[in-house]
């Protein structure tokens, strides 16, 4: 469970709006602050969020971020049928999200498999020879990643996806994990008032998406009807604006009253809550070099003060060793006086 401390996106988003001034206060100005609601207003808050999490990122200690190392796990599914097989491929696996195409570490099958072969890290075009010749079946002994392209042959894309390619194709349901690090893309969200809605559905008719754009996307409502109420979007009709769900976790039904704020799931800055306060500071100082009327010392307070604390705070979670925890007499000599004699005793 993600700790109720940990700052969201939304809340990184509102500390930006309130200091630039862009922040929503309601239809009468009267309410607390909330995230904008215009689209210009939200797009340059979303910009100076994602560019200050990005100065953060890059103000890495010489040994690299340690939150960074992350660890890439893949089931084999010889059927292609798994979850991260591409086009039916027993041989294709989608990476993850943030994986930007450095492995930091060789390949292994996971304790318990039931064979001892070893994986070697090869060049894609190397594993795409072999398949020309012939397709062989068994327990993968090379594997490269590349760039996920949907076209076959794969070939790049728009997308910025990996994927990994084995041989031979696998013919058990293995798993192998490998060690990476991890790249940021984006955190997003959007916003806006509803121009109707059903017990199932919430309309902005301002909207123009593709269909089924927000699927999957968390949807809360900020202020007016259903205020404090979400759900998760199963549909989205870009002709309409209507995003689809089951029903607010309330049991309300959104009117024309209704402010929206929607995100994908897991809409969180990937460092971990514990560096919560120095991804806010580099977010402020992003601010500052953005906006001319912001000049309160944000980037010197981050670079002097929450970034040291930030390099701290990821050296002390690095692993170490302990050293011997057997407990150990060392021989002590001491004086006592029965054994100190002088002059006038001889």
């Amino acid at each position: 469970m993600e700790p109720t401390s940990a700052l969201t996106f939304y809340e990184l988003l509102l500390r930006v709006a309130i200091k630039t001034g862009m922040a929503y206060y309601g239809p009468d100005g009267q309410q607390k602050a909330m995230v904008p609601i215009d689209p210009h207003n939200l797009d340059v808050c979303k910009r100076i969020v994602n560019d200050g999490f990005r100065l953060f990122e890059s103000s890495q200690p010489p040994r690299g971020w340690h939150w960074k190392n992350r660890v890439a796990t893949i089931l084999f599914y010889p059927d292609g049928n798994g979850p991260d097989n591409i086009d039916g491929d027993p041989s294709r696996y989608m990476l993850p999200a943030d994986f930007g195409g450095f492995t930091s570490g060789n390949p292994t099958y996971v304790a318990g498999t039931s064979h001892n072969t070893q994986i070697s890290w090869t060049d894609p075009l190397f594993i795409d020879r072999r398949k020309q010749t012939s397709v062989q079946s068994g327990y993968p002994m090379f594997a490269a990643v590349r760039p996920y392209g949907p076209s076959s042959p794969p070939a790049l894309s728009s997308t910025r996806r990996w994927e990994l390619v084995v041989d031979p194709k696998p013919v058990s349901a293995d798993t192998i994990q490998f060690p990476y690090t991890s790249s940021f893309n984006k955190m997003d969200a959007e916003t806006g008032v509803a121009t109707g809605g059903s017990a199932t559905s919430l309309s902005d008719s301002t909207r123009g998406e593709p269909n089924d754009y927000f699927k999957g996307w968390v949807l809360t409502v900020i202020d007016g009807k259903g205020k404090g109420e979400s759900a998760t979007v199963t549909g989205y009709t870009g002709a309409t604006g209507t995003f689809t769900f089951t029903a607010l976790s309330g049991g309300s039904t959104p009117d024309a009253t209704s402010v929206y704020y929607v995100e994908p799931a897991g809409n969180i800055h990937p460092a971990g809550f514990q560096f919560d306060f120095a991804v806010e500071a580099a977010v402020l100082a992003k601010a500052e070099q953005t906006i001319e009327e912001i000049n309160e010392g944000l980037t010197e307070l981050y670079y002097k003060v929450h970034l040291p604390q930030a390099h701290a705070i990821d050296g002390l979670s690095r692993p170490r060793t302990v050293g011997n925890l057997n407990r150990r007499c060392r021989p002590m000599h001491r004086r006592i006086w029965a054994n100190v004699t002088t002059e006038h005793d001889i």
